[in-house]
């Protein structure tokens, strides 16, 4: 697999800040053409709420640190749950949690922005019960694979009020289908895999793509 270690966590990142309260920022033109694509336009975080909540990464590999480190750069409370909490936490990292505290980990955060790698564990990290654990007034933010979320029980507990909002970037099937509930659901922002996308991202991805068959002819990881 190719990835993208970490080069795109300042796009990402922005996309959280951005995103991380879902429930009053939502694109209401691509809800009416149900549009997937690229645009130019962007929304200004300067209307964001300035209480800075707590944030919470599921890391991967470089991306999660990224993504921790400037998220308590403008003022957010990190908290993160990683395979082996045993490892030096970063100083931007008030607390380690491991996947065995998945219940309390979701229960102190207000943003929990996913950036986990799509493996058999990993798959519907978040469901049903997990999203019942999740404030009323949080927030879910998925910029890793979107099979890491059960998207039915998302819609339905968006629907109910279980949880206050949702920033999608990824989905099972892409593009969203316009049968999809979360269309419809006024407390979600939809953009459509775009959050690592950098003026230089097909430049960069180029070049890891060279780097990673470089090492794969060597017979290097």
């Amino acid at each position: 697999m190719l990835t993208s270690r970490g080069r795109d966590a300042v796009q990402v990142t922005s996309t959280v800040t951005v995103t991380g309260r879902a429930s009053e920022h939502v694109s209401t033109t691509s809800r009416r053409t149900l549009t997937w694509g690229f645009t130019t336009s962007s929304r200004s975080a300067s209307a964001m709420n300035t209480r800075m909540p707590s944030a919470v990464h599921a890391a991967r590999r470089r991306l999660g640190s990224g993504i921790a480190e400037l998220a308590a750069g403008v003022g957010m409370r990190v908290i993160a749950m990683r395979r082996r909490p045993e490892r030096p936490r970063p100083a931007c990292v008030d607390r380690v949690y491991a996947p065995g505290d998945l219940q309390a980990f979701l229960q102190a955060s207000d943003v929990v922005t996913l950036a986990a790698p799509l493996t058999a564990k990993t798959q519907t990290l978040i469901g049903a019960d997990e999203l019942r654990q999740m404030r009323p007034d949080a927030v879910l933010v998925n910029v890793a694979r979107g099979r890491l979320v059960d998207e039915a029980a998302l819609a339905h507990a968006l629907r109910e009020g279980v949880i206050a909002g949702a920033a999608l970037d990824v989905f099972d099937h892409e593009p969203l289908g316009a049968e999809s509930p979360l269309w419809d659901l006024p407390n979600v922002v939809i953009t459509p895999h775009t959050a690592g996308l950098r003026p230089d991202y097909f430049t960069l991805a180029t070049d890891l793509f060279i780097e990673n068959l470089q090492r794969y002819r060597a017979g290097q990881p």
